[in-house]
């Protein structure tokens, strides 16, 4: 099972959560906990779509080199889903 990336901010209102392996893949919610459901249903869904236009499915990165090349810059967490 692949593994990618999610980035976490704060947000007004809430908070975002960002995959930067798959720019356009993000979501959000009022907490931490639905933003991070919202995430894992956005990760499914983005994948979905992919393979289904016949699209290839990215290699996730490991960890260290998305948190290396991604701007943290107010950046709460970085999580593997």
């Amino acid at each position: 099972m692949r593994r990618y990336v999610a980035v976490v901010h704060r947000k007004q209102g809430g908070y975002r959560v960002s995959f930067p392996d798959l720019p356009g893949c993000a979501s959000s919610g009022t907490t931490v906990d639905e933003a991070m459901r919202a995430a894992r249903k956005a990760l499914d869904l983005h994948l979905a779509g992919r393979r289904k236009a016949g699209e290839a499915v990215p290699v996730p990165r490991d960890f260290a080199a998305v948190v290396v090349s991604t701007d943290s810059k107010g950046a709460l967490a970085f999580i593997m889903i």
